[in-house]
Formats: structure tokens, sequence, C-alpha cells
């Protein structure tokens, strides 16, 4: 299976997860996916093809510019 096809198919999941948290009325929040293993494996997967991706471990998410976009 190529890595394109290995990303839809986590995007799939994830969205299925997201329409059950809506189904139950839970609030979703996206640090909540890195504790999933599918997002974990799509981070991994999107690491190989996108160079954002890659930055994205590398940010202090608790600096004065990022503090507001992460809540974990």
């Amino acid at each position: 299976m190529s890595t394109e096809e290995l990303i839809e198919e986590c995007n799939d999941e994830c969205r299925e997860c997201l329409k059950s948290f809506q189904k139950d009325n839970i609030e979703f929040r996206p640090s909540m996916c890195r504790y999933c293993p599918t997002g974990q494996k799509l981070h991994e997967l999107l690491k190989r093809q996108d160079t954002s991706e890659q930055q994205w471990d590398l940010i202090d998410w608790s600096s004065s510019p990022w503090k507001d976009y992460y809540h974990g």
C-alpha cells in the first residue's frame, strides 16, 4: 500500500472518530489525537511527505506565540 493510501485510510478513521464525538455530543480537541494510535501513525506518515509536518515536533508549543493554539 502506498503512503498516500495509508494516509487516506488514517484520514477515514479520523473522520469516523470525529463523527462519533459529534454524535455523542462530546467536545473534540485536536490535542486528543496525540494519544490515538491512528493519529500517531498519520503524523508519522505525513512527516514523510510534508516539511511543515516534520517541523511540528520542533515547535515549543508552550512558548508565547503558540500557547493559544495548544491546550493539551
